[in-house]
């Protein structure tokens, strides 16, 4: 019997899988890819040991059975191997041993081995296993695509399988995974436009919510967000197991940006002040248009048609074609937007608006001021310094200083800003279209 290791509140009581576990581990038996899709802190580790510890120990071992754990990085496949090796010294097994050189470490026991593999392109290729277990795959980047591939390749003499357990994140090669008719998966995950505090959507993202994880923390973490708006991207990627980067600067929340969304903007009073951010062969080129005596939003984003925007859509996990399709993106010739096409798009669809001042971003703004003197088709119009474009807003009263996602993310707060509503993007956890506003080169 195996049993819950020191460290927990259970320690030293029997441990069993919970239900989703089971059926999760049912289901795939015989696929030669599956995937658990889940929150953290829902036994996803324990998932992962007592599987290996069954096979090393346990009613399936058989001699000579080879197993491996892969994950983002060695030393987060050495603390699986770790969870592994606790539960093993918790429960009592017999001739269970734990190898920690070379880094990062095998398990070994009587009739089997257990191997922790680097997190590089190499590992699997030169090996054989029964069983690979693949640690947040979702968190992977396009270029751990060999690595998947030596791993698929290592269970291939043996007619082993290939077992996923993930978060969702923004990882392209997981995105196909799960897609793919082929990988027997289970996903529990919140909707993409759940807000923070929806109940139902944490009981869709974590099966063991009030029996494995606290209700208690997903209401502190609640309340510590909505004054660290900072840490909402972790929270949601986390705990609400919504395909976006923990680790990327969140400008607007979703639940903030929406708030923004109206069917009928206000008009187009006054002057505007736009925003620019001139892309590359891999990068948008954005654009965002600002009346402050009315509070309406406007953005543009375009890419080259080099390559194709399905091929960048699969590469960043992102609703290209719907919204192109919505008029919300465009695409121009060749592998990077020229500025002249862009601007003179631009300009006919601001006919009528007097543009006060325009500004790129701070660390190429006298590239993108030549860019845009060049493509204007009215040169006269006005590049502003950063700092001239915030006195010059200010005195609408409607911006705040500060550093610019603090600003944006306050001004839209305030219930000023009304856009007309955009194709949410999961990979981004805000309004994809709006990316371009998160990515204004002019400082509020």
């Amino acid at each position: 019997m195996l049993r819950v290791p020191a460290g927990h509140p259970l320690a030293g009581e029997p441990m069993e899988l919970p239900p989703f576990a089971l059926d999760f581990l049912r289901a795939g038996w015989t696929a030669h890819e599956s995937a658990l899709c889940i929150a953290r802190k829902n036994a996803k580790s324990a998932v992962c040991a007592v599987l290996a510890l069954g096979f090393l120990a346990g009613p399936l071992r058989q001699a000579g059975w080879r197993g491996a754990i892969a994950s983002v990085s060695k030393e987060k496949a050495a603390e699986l191997r770790q969870q592994v090796a606790d539960i093993a010294a918790a429960s009592g097994l017999p001739g269970i041993r734990v190898r920690r050189a070379p880094y990062p470490g095998a398990i070994e026991s009587r009739s089997g081995r257990l191997e922790t593999l680097a997190a590089d392109r190499t590992a699997g290729h030169a090996s054989g296993f029964d069983l690979v277990l693949v640690d947040e795959t979702g968190l992977m980047p396009e270029r751990a695509r060999e690595l998947l591939a030596g791993l698929r390749s290592s269970v291939s003499a043996r007619g082993g399988r290939v077992l996923h357990i993930s978060v969702r994140g923004d990882s392209p090669l997981f995105a196909e995974i799960l897609a793919n008719p082929a990988t027997v998966s289970r996903i529990y995950a919140a909707p993409d436009d759940a807000r923070i505090d929806d109940r139902e959507a944490w009981a869709a993202a974590n099966p063991g919510l009030g029996t494995i994880k606290k209700v208690s923390y997903m209401e502190a973490e609640v309340e510590r967000i909505r004054s660290a708006p900072g840490d909402e991207p972790s929270f949601r990627a986390f705990d609400l197991n919504q395909a976006l980067n923990p680790s990327r600067e969140m400008i607007l929340s979703p639940d903030d940006l929406r708030a923004c969304f109206t069917e009928a903007p206000p008009a187009r009073e006054g002057p505007c002040f736009l925003g620019f951010d001139f892309g590359e062969a891999t990068s948008s080129t954005a654009a965002a248009a600002i009346w402050p005596a009315t509070g309406r939003l406007e953005t543009w984003q375009a890419f080259g048609d080099v390559p194709a925007l399905a091929e960048r859509q699969r590469r960043d996990n992102a609703p290209y074609a719907e919204m192109q399709r919505r008029g919300e993106l465009r695409t121009y010739p060749g592998r990077v937007v020229r500025p002249d096409a862009f601007l003179a798009d631009l300009q006919a669809d601001l006919a009528g608006s007097k543009v006060a001042g325009a500004a790129g971003g701070s660390y190429k703004e006298s590239g993108e001021k030549g860019l845009f003197y060049r493509g204007a088709a009215r040169p006269a119009r006005k590049w502003q310094a950063r700092r001239r474009i915030a006195t010059r807003i200010r005195k609408y009263g409607t911006f705040s200083t500060g550093r610019p996602s603090a600003g944006l993310s306050r001004f839209a707060a305030s219930g000023l800003v009304r856009m007309e509503a955009r194709t949410f993007a999961p990979s981004s956890g805000l309004s994809f279209s709006a990316r371009s506003v998160s990515r204004l080169p002019f400082r509020l």
